[in-house]
């Protein structure tokens, strides 16, 4: 069932995690936390759908950018079979929505 104190609270942890990544190098150790993160974002924002909850403009927008941001991540590593020290950064596809603020 759908919650907004859980996304809310997952959100604050991906920033969380967004801000721990940067301040360590930008590895892919940090960026699996923050995948990790945004997969559990996308499970809540899924279980709205699914429970015919709906969501708002802003979700519905969080829910394309996640999507597109994991497609985009996991492209990437494989592309590049990091290690958990190497720098895991990349650019986004065009066409990408940002994250919504």
């Amino acid at each position: 069932m759908f919650s907004s104190a859980a996304l809310k609270t997952l959100i604050e942890l991906a920033n969380m995690a967004y801000k721990i990544y940067l301040d360590n190098d930008k590895s892919y150790f940090h960026a699996r936390t923050l995948y990790y993160i945004n997969s559990e974002i996308l499970y809540i924002l899924n279980s709205a759908l699914t429970s015919g909850t709906g969501l708002s403009e802003k979700e519905k927008n969080l829910y394309i950018h996640l999507v597109q941001w994991r497609n985009t991540f996991e492209y990437y590593e494989k592309k590049l079979n990091p290690k958990p020290s190497d720098v895991f950064a990349f650019e986004k596809f065009p066409g990408t929505l940002p994250f919504p603020l």
